[in-house]
């Protein structure tokens, strides 16, 4: 139960503070701790590695506030973690082997602790976000510095307390702050987590909703690189992320199911010096497929009704079958020749031709595999030796 506990504490610890934080490996060895003295930092662990005999690593002196232990180091206890929370200095020991030197110290140096306790993220890009932060753990005053994007910005300010204070005036980006406690003296310095600046999309609304596509739209901001959209169909739990190609205040869905609901919701994003700033999403929004749609064949748009119904002088000459399918179907030629064949998306995108087959000579038959296409209506067209269209009507069914 103790591990347990003390491994939970130790993730907690580490989404604190900074990732450089790492851990210590201490062997536990015959009669000795190997390293015997050494040095960590706020924020990292030291791991007891049993490596022979039989002994425990217990606490002799930790400071005001710092957790004891006494743990088994065996056999059966090959590893005891430690999480270093307070700085100061620690003494440990074998209970059985003391006598014997086996005992061991580490030496924790002070190191501020800065964490933002509010951020204000302004719909605009009018450079007035602010991030207000807090410092404790070691002594005042604080060295703070403020990063964004990975760069110092603004010069190193001085806090004199432990009481808040905040940076205004600040424009979109990625941000983290640094503190030095003891005048700046501290070795080590504490490191906030990343606060995020963007403005958060609205306006959202769709447009152009066909069986299968749709326009999502939203009102952009000039400050923005790009924007990232992840939709779903409602009363699923998986989103699908796309991107536009730089600041558009719209995106094009394609593929989507016929006569369904769906959700979506928008984020902000900007890069620089290889970090990206992703804001957080809008509001979700949604929008219903319609049954049919509106197709384009031949360059023409017609309805889907209309291509369904075209009957060409010897329509019967043509069987498909299965119909719908959800891998294949064979096209049947009876009493015609035809010199190609194609397959179509709803919107005229062309998914397979053929223009080499025995399709063309009367009486044949060819199978055509679909199992690669995603569900949907499609539109087989066929032209015979005369010119002459034959349109079917394909389901494909998942």
């Amino acid at each position: 139960m103790k591990k347990a506990q003390l491994a939970i504490a130790f993730l907690l610890l580490a989404s604190a503070f900074d990732a450089e934080a790492k851990q210590i490996q201490v062997k536990v060895l015959n009669f000795s701790f190997s390293p015997k003295n050494f040095t960590a930092n706020i924020g990292d662990t030291i791991n007891f590695v049993w490596v022979a005999g039989f002994h425990t690593t217990t606490s002799t002196s930790v400071p005001s506030g710092a957790a004891a232990w006494d743990e088994a180091s065996d056999p059966g206890h090959t590893s005891f973690l430690y999480p270093v929370k307070i700085a100061g200095s620690y003494s440990f020991i074998c209970s059985f082997h003391f006598t014997m030197g086996m005992v061991g110290s580490f030496t924790v140096p002070d190191q501020a602790k800065i964490v933002a306790t509010k951020t204000v993220s302004v719909n605009s890009c009018s450079n007035t976000n602010s991030i207000q932060y807090k410092c404790s753990q070691s002594k005042p005053s604080f060295k703070v510095q403020l990063f964004r994007y990975g760069v110092a910005f603004g010069t190193v300010r001085t806090v004199t307390n432990t009481s808040a204070f905040t940076y205004g005036n600040l424009p979109i980006g990625s941000y983290f702050a640094t503190a030095k406690g003891n005048g700046g003296a501290d070795k080590v310095a504490g490191k906030s987590g990343i606060s995020i600046l963007m403005p958060v999309p609205t306006g959202l609304h769709p447009s152009n909703i066909t069986a299968s596509k749709a326009t999502l739209n939203w009102t952009r901001y000039s400050c923005v690189r790009f924007y990232t959209i992840q939709f779903r169909k409602k009363g699923t739990s998986t989103w699908t992320k796309v991107k536009t190609a730089g600041n558009k205040g719209s995106v094009n869905l394609s593929g989507l199911a016929a006569k369904t609901k769906y959700q979506f919701e928008v984020a902000s994003v900007d890069t620089l010096h290889k970090i990206t700033a992703t804001g957080k999403f809008s509001v979700i929004d949604s929008f219903v497929t319609a049954a049919t749609a509106t197709i384009t064949l031949n360059e023409n748009a017609v309805s889907e009704k209309a291509v369904v119904d075209r009957v060409t002088p010897d329509e019967n000459s043509v069987g498909v079958f299965p119909n719908p399918t959800n891998a294949s179907f064979k096209i049947q030629t009876k009493n015609m020749s035809f010199r190609s064949a194609s397959l179509r998306t709803i919107d005229g995108k062309e998914v397979w031709r053929e223009t080499h087959s025995a399709l063309l000579v009367k009486g044949s038959q060819l199978d055509v595999n679909v199992s690669n296409l995603p569900a949907g209506l499609y539109i087989l067209q066929l032209i015979d030796t005369n010119n002459n269209t034959v349109t079917k009507k394909i389901v494909v069914a998942k």
